[in-house]
């Protein structure tokens, strides 16, 4: 395989704009302004398909059926996911399972299980929008980790923080607030959106733990950067306009975070 290939993990909290950086970097390697080829690693996952999303693009996603889970950490957790049958002992918060070639990832506390198809790598760059916390186990994981090593894959990790730690620290300074709270309301603004657009479908309870869960997200980030190769602030919500359209390039501010992610790629494909 091509040792120029590059897998992109990007994570980032909820409603961050991961999908339309995605978006906006296939259109350049289309483009030829990123001097390489692209695909996009397409997840499982068990949550409810949202307006817009499309099956087999977005996700493959599980129905209840498909998928089923134990949450009690005594019993025994059963999968079944695109005919495969798995069954194994939750013994710790997260579980992973490796049944031939598909990782499954299982958070305990968290609102997803997500898996990939560890096959679907390709020569050139590939994009995979994945949790941190997901990442995190799988990056442990020994079948991930000799896909890796047998393709010569170069991995770049990127976070999308919807705000500098700079701005975050003054926004506490001026308003008398926590980092937590001033993370909550530009979180929260981004949920609302989204669902005053009728692009969600998910219960207040529920978009009550993702923003917890992004709180955390971003905190952890600003206090580990060195787990990054980048951490890109997009002060977008991923249904704003500057973006335009699947196919248009982003225009203004967003435009220059597409470059930024554009520059550091092409300098890993010299």
């Amino acid at each position: 395989m091509n040792k120029k290939s590059l897998l992109i993990v990007i994570s980032g909290p909820t409603c961050v704009g991961k999908r339309n950086i995605n978006n906006g970097l296939q259109l350049y390697c289309k483009l030829g302004l990123i001097k390489s080829a692209f695909s996009k690693i397409t997840l499982f996952n068990c949550r409810e398909i949202r307006p817009g999303e499309t099956d087999g693009k977005d996700y493959h996603f599980c129905t209840g059926k498909e998928l089923e889970l134990g949450t009690d950490q005594n019993k025994v957790l059963k999968r079944i996911v695109a005919g495969y049958n798995t069954s194994e002992y939750i013994q710790s918060k997260n579980l992973i399972v490796t049944n031939e070639n598909k990782t499954f990832i299982y958070s305990v506390n968290g609102t997803d299980i997500q898996g990939l198809t560890i096959s679907e790598i390709k020569t050139g760059v590939n994009f995979l929008e994945i949790k941190d916390d997901f990442y995190e186990e799988l990056r442990r994981n020994s079948a991930f980790q000799n896909w890796i090593n047998s393709r010569n894959l170069k991995v770049l990790r990127f976070f999308v923080a919807p705000i500098t730690y700079n701005t975050l620290k003054l926004n506490c300074l001026q308003n008398d607030s926590t980092e937590e709270y001033e993370i909550y309301k530009d979180l929260k603004t981004r949920i609302t959106l989204r669902k005053k657009l009728n692009l969600s479908i998910e219960t207040e309870e529920d978009r009550e733990k993702r923003l917890n869960s992004g709180i955390k997200e971003v905190l952890e980030a600003f206090e580990y950067p060195e787990k990054y190769d980048a951490i890109v602030v997009n002060p977008f919500s991923e249904n704003s306009i500057p973006w335009g359209t699947e196919n248009t390039i982003p225009t203004k501010e967003a435009k220059e975070i597409v470059d930024t992610f554009a520059r550091i790629i092409n300098a890993q494909l010299l």
